[in-house]
């Protein structure tokens, strides 16, 4: 998938650990994560609370969580 099907959500998966990874692996400021999907900080917030609160996060989220080493 490209980045910008990414960014335009054509994959919801993709583009929620997109987000997620931005926070968390990357560290970037919310601002930043916000301005770069176009969307507002709470929905980033939104995106990063919904993956920490998954009982089972799949298996593609949980190779990229190790690989980035993020925790969680």
């Amino acid at each position: 998938m490209s980045l910008n099907g990414v960014i335009n959500r054509k994959d919801a998966g993709a583009y929620k650990a997109a987000v997620y990874l931005l926070r968390r692996a990357v560290n970037l400021a919310l601002k930043t994560v916000a301005k770069e999907f176009g969307i507002a900080t709470t929905r980033v917030s939104k995106r990063q609370g919904e993956i920490e609160r998954m009982d089972k996060v799949d298996l593609k989220l949980q190779k990229l969580f190790k690989e980035y080493k993020v925790k969680q």
